[in-house]
Formats: C-alpha cells, structure tokens, sequence
C-alpha cells in the first residue's frame, strides 16, 4: 500500500475537490486520473485501487452522481474473496474501510 486508508481518503476528497468540482473534470476522467498518478508507483496495489473507488463512489454518490461506468471494477474491488487481504492490509484501518463500504452496500447490490 502507498498511504494508509485515511490518506488515501484525504487524497481521493483533494482529487476531487480540485479536478471535479474547480476543473470541472467528469466523473470518470477525476477517477482516472487520480488513478493514475498512483498507478505509476512499484507500492501500487489492489487495494490502493478498492480504496481509491470506494472513496470516489461516495463522494459522487453525495454529489448525485451516477456510478455506473465504475460499477464492474468497484464490485470485482469489493468481491468478498478480497476482503480478508484487506483486512490484514488494513489493519486497524479496515473498520473505517468497511464502515465505508457499507454505506455503498444499497447502491452496489440493490435488494
């Protein structure tokens, strides 16, 4: 991992704020390219990329936002085989990181 979750979450809202809302960047080309100024790093992971999505879904879930060009990778990220690797990822971060992940839980696998 690159930054512990709550950095990533502070990375994830600077992202947003600057190219979403000041450069009024899409939704997808926000998330692409905060994606990619990580991508580049030998410490980019899986779950860097499930933190970066999970944070980015929020964010545009609370601005009305539609989700769904993000919606395959973010579930193939949430896919509840991965979820033991972050955990241990994680550590003491992975409550935050799941209290996170539930507030998506409606969104990703409507009942």
């Amino acid at each position: 991992m690159i930054l512990s979750y709550q950095e990533i979450k502070e990375a994830v809202q600077d992202s947003f704020v600057s190219l979403y809302e000041k450069f009024a960047y899409s939704s997808k080309d926000t998330l692409y390219a905060t994606i990619g100024e990580y991508d580049y790093s030998n410490d980019y992971t899986q779950i860097d990329e499930c933190c970066i999505y999970v944070n980015f879904a929020l964010m545009f879930l609370e601005k009305n936002e539609s989700i769904n060009f993000m919606k395959v990778r973010l579930l193939e990220l949430v896919d509840e085989k991965n979820l033991e690797v972050y955990k241990m990822e994680l550590n003491e971060e992975f409550n935050l990181f799941y209290s996170d992940l539930c507030k998506l839980q409606n969104t990703l696998n409507p009942t």
